[in-house]
C-alpha cells in the first residue's frame, strides 16, 4: 500500500481489542516515512462493541505521545506506567498516579465536543459519552472485588486453573510455534516464576530501588533468605501499597454478570509479551532482557514510529457489532456527515478500505 500512488491509504481494525495491530502499524508505517516521506495521508476506523475498550486505547495513545514530548528520564517513566496498565493486573502506586494523571488529561479533552482529541481521533458525541463513564469509573475507589489484593488472589488462581488445563511448553528458547522467545521471558525465568509466586510483576531492582525503596530492602531480604515470612511479607506490601489496574475492569460488563464478579485475570504478563514479539523482530528493541523491559521497548519502538506520521494520521472511533457496521457504511448510515470535529471532516472519510482487519472477530 505505501508503494502505491494513492494519495490516502484506509484501514478497518474490527474487534480493536488492545490494539495492538494498529499500533505495530503505525509504527511500521512511521518507520518507511521517516526514511521516505510522502505526501500521503492514512485513515484507520477501529470498531469494537465495548466502549471500554476504547477507553483504555485512548489512555494508551496519550501516554505514548505524552512520552514522545518528554525528558529521556520522564519518557522512560511514562512508558513503563503504560507497560504495567498493558500487561499487568496490578500496579505499584506511582505508575497508578500517572494513568490517573492520563485519565483526567483525556477526560479534559473528551469533554471539548467541538475538538479532535489528540489531534488524530474522530469521536463522535455518543462514543465521547459512553467513553467518559468508563474513565469516571476508574477514578473512583475500587470496590471490594477488584482491589490489589483481590485481583492478586484472583490472578494466581486463574492463572494456575489455566495451567492445569492447557499445561506450558518447557521449551526455553522458542514457542510451540518456533518463534523465538524473548530473552527473559521464558517460563522458568525469573520473571516468570517471581510472577507465578506473588501475583504480580515485580519491576527491575534499579526502579524498585527508585520508586520503592521500602520494598527494595523487603524484597532484597527474601532474595537472599528466601524464608515463607520474607515472602509473605512482600505479598502484604503489594495488598497494601500496590493498586489494581482498573483499566482491566469493564463494569458494563461486570454489572450485568449473573453470580459474584470475577472479572478474568488469567493472563500472564511473559505470555503478553511473547504474543507481541511473535511476529515483531526482536531486532526492533535490540538486545534487552526481562518481562518489563520487552514491554518498554515494544512502546519505545511505537511511539519512535508514531513521531514521524502523527499530523498525517486519522483515528475514527466507531462503537458497535462489525456485521451492522457494515451494513451502515454500505447505506451510508454509519457517519454524520454534518457532525465536523476540528480539522476532521467525516464527509471525507473512506467508504471503502485498502484492508479490512479481524482479529477478535470468531
Amino acid at each position: 500500500m505505501l508503494s502505491s500512488s494513492k494519495k490516502e491509504i484506509a484501514g478497518l481494525f474490527c474487534g480493536i481489542g488492545d490494539a495492538r495491530n494498529l499500533l505495530v502499524t503505525l509504527a511500521f508505517i512511521g518507520s518507511v516515512e521517516a526514511s521516505k516521506p510522502s505526501l500521503k495521508k492514512f485513515h484507520f476506523t477501529i470498531l469494537d462493541l465495548k466502549p471500554a475498550v476504547f477507553a483504555r486505547d485512548l489512555l494508551m495513545f496519550q501516554l505514548i505521545l505524552d512520552s514522545i514530548a518528554e525528558s529521556e528520564t520522564k519518557s522512560s517513566e511514562t512508558i513503563t506506567a503504560l507497560s504495567y496498565m498493558f500487561g499487568a493486573q496490578i500496579m505499584p502506586q506511582w505508575t497508578f498516579d500517572r494513568i490517573q494523571q492520563t485519565i483526567s488529561k483525556v477526560l479534559a479533552q473528551l469533554e471539548m465536543t467541538e475538538k479532535d482529541v489528540m489531534g488524530i481521533f474522530y469521536i463522535p458525541t455518543t462514543a465521547r459519552l459512553q467513553i467518559t463513564r468508563h474513565f469516571s469509573a476508574w477514578r473512583k475507589t475500587p470496590e471490594h472485588w477488584y482491589t490489589t489484593a483481590t485481583l492478586r488472589q484472583l490472578t494466581l488462581k486463574q492463572s494456575s486453573d489455566r495451567y492445569l488445563k492447557e499445561g506450558r511448553s518447557t521449551d526455553k528458547t522458542a514457542n510451540a510455534d518456533g518463534l523465538i522467545i524473548p530473552p527473559g521471558c521464558e517460563e522458568d525465568g525469573p520473571d516468570s516464576l517471581g510472577f507465578d509466586e506473588f501475583g504480580a510483576l515485580l519491576p527491575p531492582w534499579g526502579i524498585l530501588e527508585k520508586h520503592e525503596p521500602r520494598f527494595f530492602k523487603i524484597f532484597m531480604a527474601w532474595a537472599k533468605s528466601r524464608s515463607s515470612s520474607a515472602q509473605q511479607e512482600i505479598k502484604q506490601y503489594i495488598d497494601a501499597e500496590w493498586q489494581p489496574n482498573v483499566t482491566l475492569i469493564d463494569l458494563d460488563f461486570e454489572t450485568k454478570r449473573e453470580g459474584p464478579k470475577r472479572p478474568l485475570m488469567d493472563f500472564r504478563p511473559h505470555e503478553v509479551v511473547k504474543d507481541l514479539f511473535g511476529y515483531l523482530p526482536l531486532a526492533t528493541v535490540g538486545h534487552i532482557m526481562g518481562v518489563l523491559n520487552h514491554f518498554v521497548g515494544f512502546f519505545q519502538f511505537i511511539a519512535r514510529g508514531l513521531k514521524s506520521i502523527q499530523s498525517k494520521v486519522v483515528v475514527e472511533f466507531v462503537i458497535g457489532e462489525m456485521a451492522d457496521s457494515f451494513e451502515q457504511l454500505q447505506h451510508g448510515l454509519l457517519r454524520e456527515p454534518s457532525v465536523k470535529i476540528d480539522k476532521i471532516d467525516p464527509s471525507t472519510f473512506p467508504t471503502k478500505y485498502d484492508a479490512i482487519h479481524m482479529s477478535n472477530i470468531p
